[in-house]
C-alpha cells in the first residue's frame, strides 16, 4: 500500500495539530486536533492524549531512524508499564476510539488500519512486564512520512532529533 502520512506539529513544546493520510489510490483522510473539526468541515478529529502522543512519538522516531539508517531500519518501539505512553497507545488499539478510525480508516471487516501500522508485544499487559508497541516496518516501509513543525518541513537530522526529544519528555498531555 503506497501512502503519504503528513504530521503537523506546532509550538515550542510541540503538539500534533493535523494528520493527513493520502493513499496512492487517491483517497485522503484529514484529522485535526480538537473536539470538533471547526473550519475543517467533514474532517476527523483527535485530542492530544497520551495515546496520540505515543503514536506521534513512534512515527517521528521511525522517521529519525530512517534518516539515520535508510532502509536498514528494522524496529522502532516504545515500552512501558501502566500509565506509560506505550500502555496508552496499546489501550487505544484495544478500545478503538473514534479518532483511530477517523485518522486511519478501517478495512472491509471494520478493523482499524492503525493496527497495520503498529505491532504490539504483551498487548493489554496480560502477563508481567511492559507492553511494547512499535512501527510495523513491513507496512510503513511502503509509504512516506512527512513531518512539519511550525509550518516548516523537517528535513535536517538535528531538527528531527529536537522534535523527537521534545515528544519523549514527560509533560502535560492535554485533551483538547
Amino acid at each position: 500500500m503506497g501512502f503519504t502520512l503528513r504530521l503537523e506539529f506546532y509550538g515550542a513544546t510541540p503538539q500534533l495539530s493535523l494528520v493527513s493520510l493520502r493513499q496512492a489510490s487517491g483517497g485522503e483522510r484529514v484529522s485535526v486536533r480538537g473536539k470538533t473539526p471547526g473550519a475543517w468541515i467533514g474532517k476527523g478529529t483527535f485530542q492530544w492524549t497520551a495515546a496520540v502522543r505515543a503514536l506521534a512519538l513512534l512515527l517521528v522516531k521511525w522517521s529519525y531512524a530512517r534518516a539515520l539508517k535508510g532502509d536498514q531500519v528494522e524496529w522502532v518501539v516504545i515500552a512501558g508499564e501502566k500509565g506509560s505512553l506505550a500502555a496508552s497507545l496499546d489501550y487505544a488499539l484495544y478500545k478503538n476510539p473514534l479518532w483511530v478510525f477517523e485518522m486511519f480508516g478501517a478495512d472491509h471487516k471494520g478493523a482499524p488500519f492503525l493496527r497495520r501500522f503498529i505491532v504490539r508485544t504483551n498487548p493489554g499487559r496480560k502477563r508481567a512486564g511492559p507492553v511494547i508497541v512499535g512501527i510495523n516496518p513491513r507496512f510503513v516501509a511502503g509509504g512516506e512520512i512527512e513531518i512539519f513543525w511550525d509550518d516548516a518541513l523537517v528535513l535536517s537530522l538535528e531538527r528531527l532529533r529536537h522534535l523527537l526529544t521534545a515528544l519523549e519528555k514527560p509533560g502535560v498531555v492535554t485533551t483538547a
